[in-house]
């Protein structure tokens, strides 16, 4: 068991990492010895970053892309090496849905140990917008909530609703809390 970012990963694990910035931990995650990790990033620089970084690492897939509800683009816009869904312009990136992240991994390993969700204001939506039995493919869950985003409508009462439904059938708790975000761990009971 290796642990990065609070989080321990164990041996053979199949992650799916969307918009998570694991790149300083990458060497970490290679002495978990992953079997799988699908990892999705639509901001240019982190992606070269994560690609330098996971060279060495046959069981990351990169790509180069927002996860979303839906397949298609969407816009965002870019702060240095952050960056957040807009509604109002940016840069166009291209996305893939949630659903379909989920289902094409689950049908080609058959679980999902992890999903790291770290998506600059689209988990409330990605949430709110697909059933429950989605995520009930995912055996542990690590979002970190982006509460503070109100050009987007995103309130701390969405966080509440959306950990209300994962609630029905996940345990959560705080693992951390930051300024502008809180960085929450949930698990399949």
């Amino acid at each position: 068991m290796i642990k990065i970012q609070d989080i321990e990963f164990d041996n053979g694990e199949v992650i799916i990492s969307v918009g998570f910035f694991l790149a300083p931990d990458f060497s970490l995650l290679k002495l978990s010895n992953p079997k799988y990790v699908e990892n999705y990033e639509p901001l240019y620089s982190a992606f070269v970053h994560h690609v330098k970084a996971t060279k060495n690492i046959p069981a990351v897939q990169n790509i180069q892309k927002a996860v979303s509800n839906e397949n298609g683009e969407c816009f965002l816009l870019e702060r240095g090496t952050k960056s957040s869904i807009s509604l109002e312009g940016g840069k166009k990136v291209a996305t893939v849905s949630m659903e379909s992240v989920i289902n094409n991994v689950y049908k080609k390993f058959g679980r999902i140990d992890k999903l790291l969700m770290n998506c600059e204001g689209s988990e409330i939506p990605i949430i709110d917008e697909n059933p429950l039995k989605l995520f009930l493919r995912c055996d542990k869950i690590f979002i970190q909530f982006h509460n503070f985003l109100p050009s987007l409508g995103v309130t701390n009462e969405d966080m509440y609703r959306c950990l209300a439904k994962l609630g029905r059938c996940f345990d959560y708790r705080l693992l951390s809390s930051y300024k502008y975000s809180k960085y929450l761990f949930m698990r399949y009971l």
